[in-house]
């Protein structure tokens, strides 16, 4: 025990500045100091992996999972070498085992959810993941995938219910947790409880300008323009290359009566991203929305010439 500690935290040091002649050269002396424990057959696995040596890896991993069958470190990694070789059968018996060992290992409870994802076997998943947070009902990890797939299914009331109560802690490490509530809010015609979802990200995470355009959204669904604007240029100074932001600004610009304003966006947008159809769409609605039906012309006949560009390329 004297020797195994420092000798890893020298071997992660090493991998963390990519010397990994140094770095193997620790995991040895910590495998020869215990040779009947898996962490320095890992070091090498995860050393060897690094240097892109995957056989060489696979057999390290392998030595450590030989030594503590169920290991969540070289097990994982074993997975990870047979989902890449197709071997998911393989796999998900790796996943299982280190379950078994280690039931609340909610990283593995995960990736062992996105293999059954990725195999369209979607049921079992959520089997999986329902399964473990009532065992867990901390596991934000697991809640937070769980709530991805709900949203993606267009699940909204399963994701409010998921999402009904967050501390402070469960957003700090998992903000897509109240982001996935406010836009199910929104899905659920509960618009001013979505602002309020918003708000709370954007107290959390005020340099976030995706935090700032989501608040500005929530606003826009409420018919209140001044609020949505003033998001959307907090996100725009935020992040200038914000695309779908500044276009945003642009017709909220419009909605507020600020034309001069919205047209001068235009301009500058234009010199910002070149040949941007989003953009040339944008100009000419702006246009037609102020009677300039030229410039709206001039700007669809610039998106049917790209367009058509495009398709003969």
């Amino acid at each position: 025990p004297k020797l195994m500690l420092p000798g890893i935290l020298i071997s992660l040091t090493y991998i963390k500045t990519k010397n990994y002649k140094k770095a193997f050269k620790n995991a040895l002396i910590v495998q020869q100091s215990h040779p009947d424990k898996p962490e320095g057959f890992t070091l090498e696995g995860i050393i060897h992996a690094l240097e892109n040596q995957p056989e060489k890896a696979k057999a390290a991993f392998a030595k450590a999972y030989q030594i503590n069958p169920g290991d969540t470190n070289s097990g994982v990694n074993l997975a990870r070498y047979a989902i890449n070789n197709k071997q998911y059968s393989k796999a998900r018996t790796f996943y299982q085992q280190i379950l078994k060992k280690n039931p609340d290992s909610f990283g593995t409870i995960t990736l062992l959810a996105k293999l059954e994802l990725s195999l369209n076997r979607t049921p079992d998943a959520l089997n999986l993941l329902n399964k473990k947070l009532s065992e867990y009902p901390e596991a934000d990890k697991v809640r937070e995938l769980l709530v991805r797939i709900y949203h993606s299914q267009d699940e909204y009331q399963k994701v409010l219910q998921l999402t009904k109560q967050l501390s402070e802690n469960n957003i700090t490490q998992y903000p897509s947790l109240l982001e996935f509530r406010g836009k199910a809010q929104i899905q659920s015609g509960k618009i001013k409880d979505a602002i309020t979802s918003f708000k709370q990200l954007v107290f959390q995470f005020p340099a976030s300008s995706v935090a700032h355009f989501m608040l500005a959204r929530a606003y826009l669904q409420n018919n209140e323009l001044p609020e949505a604007l003033s998001e959307t240029q907090q996100s725009t100074r935020l992040k200038p290359d914000y695309l779908q932001a500044r276009l945003a600004e642009i017709k909220l610009l419009a909605f507020n009566n600020k034309n001069q304003q919205a047209e001068q966006r235009v301009k500058i947008l234009h010199t910002d991203f070149k040949d941007n159809l989003k953009i040339n769409s944008t100009a000419a609605w702006l246009a037609m929305r102020l009677g300039n039906y030229d410039e709206a012309y001039k700007q669809y006949k610039i998106i049917a010439k790209k367009q058509a560009n495009t398709d003969i390329t």
